[in-house]
């Protein structure tokens, strides 16, 4: 897993690994966009909790936007989502990070990207969660065959 904040330094720490089955924790938009762009690792790590966004009236800074859905479709990136990172968080902090869930739900689903999501505890449980945030019956249960 590379939790590396920098994207150069990100790029090169795929270019020198061995594994195609690289795991990278989500940072910034930017550095989402530009490692996407690059490309030649499987899975991109939501949320992360310890970058802060900046909420907007109209727009919804998920870390991902339809260009890097976009590439992400095309590299064959799989966007991962741990949820077991949303029990600390209190109420307010919760629904924000629920709104982003959404977005990127709504994202893979309009450009086809695999999306899965971990450390849940029942599928049932977890087929209502996705679907009360909007995921198509197919997606959910691409995400929970992980």
């Amino acid at each position: 897993m590379i939790t590396e904040t920098n994207s150069s330094k990100a790029k090169q720490l795929i270019k020198n690994s061995k594994s195609s089955e690289l795991v990278i924790q989500s940072q910034t938009h930017e550095f989402n966009r530009s490692v996407i762009e690059y490309g030649k690792f499987s899975y991109l790590l939501f949320p992360n909790i310890s970058i802060k966004t900046q909420r907007k009236l109209k727009t919804i800074d998920s870390g991902l936007d339809r260009v890097s859905a976009k590439a992400a479709a095309k590299n064959k990136i799989t966007i991962l989502y741990d949820l077991s990172k949303l029990h600390p968080l209190n109420k307010k902090f919760l629904a924000f990070e629920l709104e982003k869930l959404m977005e990127i739900i709504k994202l893979c689903k309009k450009n086809n990207v695999k999306f899965r999501i971990l450390n849940y505890k029942e599928d049932k449980n977890a087929f209502a969660f996705l679907t009360s945030l909007k995921a198509s019956s197919q997606q959910v249960k691409q995400a929970l065959s992980f």
